[in-house]
């Protein structure tokens, strides 16, 4: 039970603040009101504002509030407004029943940005194909795209791979690793679902291995600096990689985008960056590859 003084320290603090209007009293302090207005009826001279809208009842309020606190019972009213619009365009533009999820083709190959299992797939290919490794290529599929969520298929990795010319061997669908071997190559594509290491890995002609971090990003330009923040996360993980010797190769694999582009061209010359030796590999959905020039001549001089 509180005194006389505590309710008046209380009621000073709700007027300060902004809140002793009609929808933020007290529950229980409402509930009685309104049970004393049903027994004894409205009193002499006041009205029983019962069907009145949000606006009304703060306006009904105004004059016993500051203008500090009107405007921000109004920034309330408003907020309410724009959340109910939003919840209108939600239920106006509802997503698909789970009967029929849509096409996983459409909703990731053909999205205008990549994610990083289509970057490592992509990158991997690459690599065998051109015969930039000595093994096969070791992809980590981790990626929030690989993840099942109502509404969303996960990124179709079976459906890419077979349709760039590879084969599924041996294991089962829900076994790990898989093994995708790519048609007239010798080495094949491993996937696997936990990350031990690298994202991407493989053993390069010099014996050394590539080790690659991957990262996913738009496929336009963009005007935001979300890139570089992207590239500056992916770099330091990629420089802390535990057991790199002296003969591998660590770098960072990235959409080939506008903006990616340039970073790439930017800070690849940076004294600092060179030092580190990091590689930065830029890719994209048309087959070209960025970055891998030196580790080509390396190969062929051996």
């Amino acid at each position: 039970m509180q005194d006389s003084g505590d309710e008046e320290f209380w009621d000073e603090m709700r007027e300060t603040a902004g809140l002793v209007s009609r929808g933020y009293v007290d529950a229980e302090a409402e509930a009685e009101e309104e049970e004393e207005t049903e027994a004894t009826g409205p009193a002499a001279g006041e009205k029983h504002h019962v069907d009145e809208s949000e606006e009304d009842r703060y306006a009904a309020d105004a004059d016993e509030l500051d203008e500090t606190s009107v405007a921000r019972l109004r920034q309330i009213v408003e907020r309410q407004q724009s959340t109910k619009r939003q919840a209108t365009r939600r239920k106006v533009v509802a997503p698909p029943p789970d009967d029929h999820p849509p096409d996983a083709s459409r909703t990731w190959l053909s999205a205008i940005r990549m994610t990083r299992t289509e970057v490592s797939l992509r990158l991997a290919l690459h690599l065998i194909q051109q015969h930039y490794v000595n093994s096969d290529v070791t992809v980590t599929l981790t990626g929030d795209e690989m993840k099942p969520r109502p509404h969303r298929p996960i990124f179709p990795v079976e459906e890419f791979l077979t349709k760039h010319g590879c084969q599924k061997q041996g294991a089962t669908a829900d076994d790990w690793p898989d093994r995708y071997s790519v048609d007239g190559h010798a080495h094949a594509i491993i996937l696997r679902d936990k990350l031990d290491d690298a994202p991407l890995s493989a053993t390069l002609a010099s014996g050394g291995r590539l080790l690659v971090d991957v990262m996913g990003g738009p496929t336009y330009g963009t005007r935001s600096c979300r890139e570089h923040t992207q590239l500056r996360t992916a770099i330091g993980r990629a420089i802390t990689f535990d057991e790199v010797r002296r003969i591998d190769v660590v770098a960072v694999a990235m959409p080939r985008s506008k903006r990616f582009r340039e970073l790439a061209l930017l800070w690849r010359d940076a004294p600092r960056f060179v030092a580190s030796g990091l590689r930065l590999i830029c890719v994209d959905r048309a087959g070209n590859v960025d970055g891998l020039r030196g580790i080509r001549s390396r190969r062929k001089a051996e």
